[in-house]
């Protein structure tokens, strides 16, 4: 609000709108410069905050275009997540990552990529769901034989802070959990159960769009 919001467009190539002041001017080429030292991957937090330090001095609207969603994420007031020329969605960052329209948003927004299944594979569908979304985040190992679904360990990403484990489910889909690096890292070809709570999980029908 009070003019200073920080808008972010996600899916395009760059771009700065700032209104017709010299304002907008500074702010066009402060941007441009601190993006082209940012290219190396290094330099990204800096970058970031950069651009932040650049919007507080300048106190205008900002509307930046990104295909980084950690800038959309961590730069925006407000976010517009673009597909194929259209808005699926408009929002505060963290309302987008809780609260996906669609499953393209669900799927763009959040890494490792939200994990999507067939409600097939799964029981209590709501009507017109064709499709079951569930962030990698949100997913925990189990024991074989409970939980929502079952598979086997494909392989696991040991990344420090965390770990990624990919698994396959018995119906034949990929799926991965994050959790975190201090926990057990299960052994490649081991049978598991998949598990996640019910709050947590996305409903879309055949066109995409979300079924609560």
């Amino acid at each position: 609000g009070g003019g200073r919001d920080f808008y972010l467009a996600l899916g395009s190539k760059f771009s700065t709108v700032a209104g017709n002041s010299d304002a907008a001017r500074k702010l066009y080429y402060g941007l441009k410069n601190v993006i082209t030292r940012g290219r190396h991957q290094k330099l990204r937090v800096q970058m970031r905050t950069e651009i932040k330090k650049i919007h507080q001095r300048v106190k205008t609207t900002v509307v930046y275009v990104t295909h980084d969603q950690v800038e959309a994420m961590t730069l925006a007031d407000r976010m517009v997540v673009m597909n194929a020329g259209r808005a699926d969605q408009v929002g505060a960052p963290l309302d987008v990552y809780a609260d996906p329209q669609t499953e393209f948003v669900a799927g763009f927004i959040g890494s490792p990529a939200t994990n999507f299944l067939p409600t097939l594979t799964v029981a209590g569908s709501p009507a017109g769901a064709q499709t079951l979304g569930i962030r990698p985040e949100h997913a925990t190992l189990a024991e074989p034989g409970t939980g929502r679904a079952q598979g086997k360990v494909l392989y696991s990403e040991a990344l420090g802070a965390e770990t990624l484990v990919h698994a396959r489910l018995v119906t034949g889909e990929l799926f991965t959990i994050r959790q975190d690096g201090a926990a057990p890292v299960p052994a490649e070809g081991a049978a598991t159960g998949l598990d996640w709570p019910a709050g947590s999980q996305f409903f879309f029908d055949v066109n995409g769009k979300r079924v609560r």
